[in-house]
């Protein structure tokens, strides 16, 4: 040990100091003070190094002294003079700064980086030399991920180490997806809005909870994927990679895919493989995928049995496999392949068609299961087969009718018919409208109770101008007309069949009386009901 006398502007500083910000010039100033009262207690440790073919010293620690001395302007300053290698120069500024409080995450990752670069380190050799676990390296190291100005805001006070391990995702993501996805606004927070919200000093436990909301709303989660992350799939346009272990747009820390073109498209492939297996299984096709527009649903309620069984029964080419997410027992074997008509937009004619059928009592031949709860019980009964007589318990003989034989041909042509009949309907609306009218004009001068029943569903009667019945009672017979026309129906039969039964209701006779009804003009001390 040598003790040194070197003018402070001569001597630099460790180049391995962990600390990276100056010390508190306030503190600086007393430690100032202290000295020319007190002496200097401690002396520095330095050594000699050569800087540009001259020779310099360069302290091991003690930079807040060497600034104490600056600040006196003192001359010269005593240091203890060792021959030092790179890695004790680096393992005294490391084991000064650990005393310290005021040292920062980003500074002790900086550090340890360092280190590891200039050394050649492991991260494990690193922990060894320091001191610290290996576990407490690679988390301190994943804070460098950070973008500068997060790092600065830490080591100036304004984020705290816990603030920035809850941001750190949003910076292990692919960086291009994490641009291209700031750029979609349905997504929960975006990460400036994150990054703003923890510089405007929200805890790390809200931060946290943000920043999975938005990575979870950005991507997919591979441990749900229905195909093998090393399964190996044809790159093309829609797929990215053709294996998702090498892919660089997933996050392997919390193993998410953010392509969700190239997850699409790999999820669609395997879901069409299933349905070729079904397709061969059952005999059914698979939907056109081509096609635009939604696929319609086949009946599928405990009170829909019969339909379904109905439309099953044509044999339709439009019945298709579709692949679903919830269970299905349409096929045997393969729960998520699911019937469906693949007439787009509900616009299956097989549906409409038998509706329509039963509507016209097509459909009247009483079932097995009637029969028998009529004629004795099941057990009672002998076994039937097809086309034989059976016997009751009571010896009589029980015909089974079938139901009618119907394909998709013929209900196709039952809806185009229907469509004929109700654009004939259309046609006659506007006049069995004005009809329907001059029936509750007359009911309102005669004061029926039925024609204002409706009125009570309305907000009030139109008062404009003098007081005119004629033109009052115009605008309220239109308003309980609209009451009394249906939206809906199959054609004009079934039109005036829905009018005469909401007449009836309202005990106003039915559309047949309408020409017989003449309006006529009454005095003006007629009582006006209030509405």
């Amino acid at each position: 040990m040598t003790i040194e006398h070197y003018d402070p502007k001569h001597i630099k500083n460790n180049p391995w100091q962990t600390r990276q910000r100056e010390t508190d010039a306030e503190h600086i100033k007393d430690l100032a003070l202290d000295i020319k009262k007190n002496g200097l207690l401690q002396i520095p440790i330095g050594r000699i190094i050569t800087i540009d073919g001259a020779g310099a010293v360069q302290l091991a620690f003690g930079h807040n002294r060497l600034r104490a001395y600056l600040y006196l302007d003192l001359p010269l300053m005593p240091v203890d003079v060792r021959a030092l290698t790179d890695e004790q120069m680096a393992a005294f500024a490391w084991s000064e700064n650990e005393k310290r409080r005021d040292v920062m995450a980003i500074e002790r990752a900086r550090a340890i980086q360092q280190r590891i670069n200039d050394f050649k380190w492991t991260n494990r050799q690193a922990a060894d030399a320091l001191g610290v676990d290996h576990s407490t390296i690679s988390n301190m190291l994943r804070l460098l991920k950070l973008p500068d100005e997060l790092q600065m805001a830490n080591i100036e006070g304004k984020l705290s180490e816990r603030q920035m391990e809850a941001l750190l995702p949003l910076f292990e993501m692919p960086e291009e997806n994490r641009k291209l996805i700031e750029t979609n606004s349905y997504y929960y927070n975006q990460p400036a809005e994150i990054i703003r919200e923890a510089l405007a000093g929200h805890s790390s436990d809200y931060l946290r909870k943000e920043v999975d909301r938005y990575l979870n709303g950005a991507s997919h989660d591979l441990e749900k994927a229905e195909f093998k992350l090393n399964e190996l799939f044809k790159e093309n346009e829609k797929i990215y990679c053709g294996t998702c272990n090498t892919c660089d747009r997933r996050m392997a820390s919390r193993n998410r895919c953010f392509d969700g073109i190239c997850f699409k498209t790999k999820t669609d492939w395997v879901h069409r493989l299933y349905l070729a297996n079904a397709s061969i299984e059952s005999g059914y096709d698979m939907i056109d995928e081509t096609k635009g527009g939604y696929t319609t649903d086949l009946p599928d309620g405990s009170w829909e049995k019969d339909l379904r069984a109905q439309i099953l029964a044509t044999k339709c080419p439009n019945i298709r496999l579709m692949y679903t997410e919830n269970q299905s027992k349409d096929i045997a074997g393969f729960p998520h392949a699911r019937l469906v008509c693949d007439k787009r937009n509900n616009s299956c004619t097989c549906i409409k068609g038998i509706k329509l059928l039963e509507h016209q009592n097509y459909f009247s031949k009483a079932s097995a299961q009637e029969i028998i709860d009529d004629k004795g019980t099941r057990e009672e009964m002998e076994e039937m087969e097809p086309g034989k007589p059976i016997n009751s318990d009571k010896g009589e003989i029980v015909e089974l009718e079938t139901e009618p034989v119907i394909n998709n041909l013929d209900l196709e042509d039952a809806v185009r018919e229907c469509r004929k009949s109700k654009a004939e309907a259309v046609k006659k609306f506007d006049e069995l409208q004005n009809k329907v009218e001059k029936l509750i004009k007359q009911s309102l001068f005669e004061l029926k109770p039925g024609a204002f029943y409706p009125l009570m569903r309305s907000y009030g009667i139109p008062m404009e101008g003098e007081l005119d019945l004629d033109v009052i009672f115009d605008d309220l017979a239109e308003r309980v007309a609209r009451y009394v026309l249906p939206e809906n129906y199959d054609d004009l039969e079934d039109l005036l069949r829905i009018i005469d039964l909401h007449l009836e209701n309202l005990e106003l006779g039915k559309l047949e009386d309408f020409e017989k009804i003449i309006v006529v003009p009454v005095d003006q001390d007629t009582k006006i009901p209030v509405l």
